[in-house]
């Protein structure tokens, strides 16, 4: 049965019932034709890199979870994309054997996926619906796409905006239907922790609050401050959850303003989270929130290795935490003059043992005193500054130089390889050999 266009009676079409506004769209706002085999519109790769380039910064933030995403979903032909609001593909990874047949269905840099243009798919129908979605072979509006398994999860930025898709699309006859639900639920955990990450490289000067009800229900979010409590960011969720909009966060709406009991945030440049419980005003909601200090400027925080340890997902530790109703704010410091020796001592013989005995004597105090100084000074025990300052050290050899594993641990004080990669996995969140391999 067909309408006056020619196109099959959206009633009779097999497309699960979440989608059958995007067929009525196509038929009857786009008017397309389900029986067009004319791929997308291709753009050259200058202007594909012309619409890349206002999300390199998301593309390198996102780096390390496209990485896990492709690794996850690559052994079953799935292809990894990354596009533009306007469904424009700008970044793809897929198996070498696969990247022809992947070209022959339009899932490459500068394809265009509109979906006014090619029909329902996990790009385009995500983009006009704002919303993480599957596209199951025959649930495709076009016929030239029914081998095609997608799925996609939108990408919003720090103001609630659309600013990427993440979508992974196979042509696999073994994909089933219970195996792409699964790849969509993985698409959907790797497009909010893009998302995170790119908030928090954009909350790095602020305190940034990782949030969620206290009975574990409802979405994670994310808010940032200043010292004085001022909102100066807030992610959708907490826009909605909040009743948050632009003009009251450049109004300087704070944290007081929506919580009965808040936290002593001090004065930053700790490297430590810690975990807070907060009440909500007037209904008395329970919060349970992960707090993640400033990134200072010079000191502990130094390079590219600890800007990947400042931005790595919080959201997914909330379930776990043992929070406290405040931070209690230390005593004590060491004086500038010793605490900069001390740095440059520990920072100066990184290969060596650098003993908090021997560092304590520098500064003429016995160990107990000297740790808790160091502490209150810098943000984290001695123990723990100098295992950081060796995985920096170690990051950046790994870039600017092509010593192996062995080489590095060994310059930067580690026992072996193997404890240089426990340790750098447990701060940077990477390996040493994927951390090199995506900066190269």
């Amino acid at each position: 049965m067909k309408d006056r266009q020619g196109v099959p009676d959206l009633l009779s079409a097999p497309v699960a019932g979440d989608l059958s506004l995007s067929w009525d769209r196509c038929a009857r706002l786009h008017h397309l034709s389900p029986l067009n085999g004319q791929g997308p519109d291709i753009l050259s790769p200058a202007e594909t890199m012309q619409l890349r380039a206002p999300l390199e910064r998301i593309i390198v933030t996102a780096q390390e979870e496209l990485d896990r995403l492709h690794a996850m979903v690559r052994p079953i032909g799935y292809a990894t994309l990354l596009a533009d609001p306007g469904g424009i593909i700008v970044e793809r990874r897929c198996r070498d054997a696969d990247a022809e047949s992947f070209g022959r269905y339009g899932t490459r840099p500068g394809a265009r996926w509109a979906e006014q243009a090619e029909g329902t798919n996990g790009i385009g129908t995500c983009i006009v619906e704002q919303r993480p979605l599957s596209v199951h072979r025959q649930q495709h509006f076009r016929r030239r796409y029914a081998d095609l398994s997608c799925c996609g999860a939108p990408i919003f930025d720090a103001g609630g905006g659309l600013k990427a898709v993440l979508n992974v699309a196979s042509f696999a006859t073994e994909v089933s239907d219970r195996s792409h639900a699964l790849a969509l639920a993985i698409v959907i955990d790797s497009a909010r922790a893009i998302e995170e990450r790119d908030f928090r490289e954009g909350s790095r000067a602020f305190w940034t609050f990782a949030l969620q009800g206290g009975d574990g229900s409802g979405p994670g979010m994310l808010v940032a401050v200043d010292a004085e409590h001022r909102i100066v960011m807030a992610d959708r969720h907490a826009r909605d959850v909040f009743v948050l909009n632009q003009a009251g966060i450049d109004a300087g709406v704070r944290l007081r303003d929506i919580f009965e009991r808040f936290p002593q945030l001090g004065r930053g440049g700790s490297v430590e989270d810690f975990a807070v419980a907060l009440t909500q005003h007037g209904s008395g909601a329970q919060w349970r929130g992960l707090v993640t200090p400033p990134q200072a400027r010079g000191g502990v925080w130094r390079g590219d290795a600890q800007t990947l340890l400042h931005t790595r997902p919080r959201l997914a530790l909330l379930g776990g935490m043992q929070p406290q109703a405040s931070r209690p704010s230390p005593r004590g410091g060491l004086p500038p003059r010793v605490l900069f020796a001390v740095r440059q001592h520990i920072e100066s013989n990184l290969e060596k043992t650098n003993p908090v005995e021997e560092l304590a004597a520098m500064a003429g105090l016995s160990v107990t005193h000297f740790s808790r100084a160091f502490k209150h000074s810098v943000g984290v025990a001695p123990h723990h500054y100098l295992t950081q300052q060796r995985v920096d050290k170690a990051a950046q050899l790994l870039v600017e130089t092509a010593h192996s594993l062995a080489q590095i641990a060994q310059a930067v004080g580690f026992s072996d390889q193997s404890h240089l990669s426990r340790c750098f996995t447990r701060l940077i969140g990477s390996t040493p050999s994927a951390y090199r391999h995506a900066r190269r």
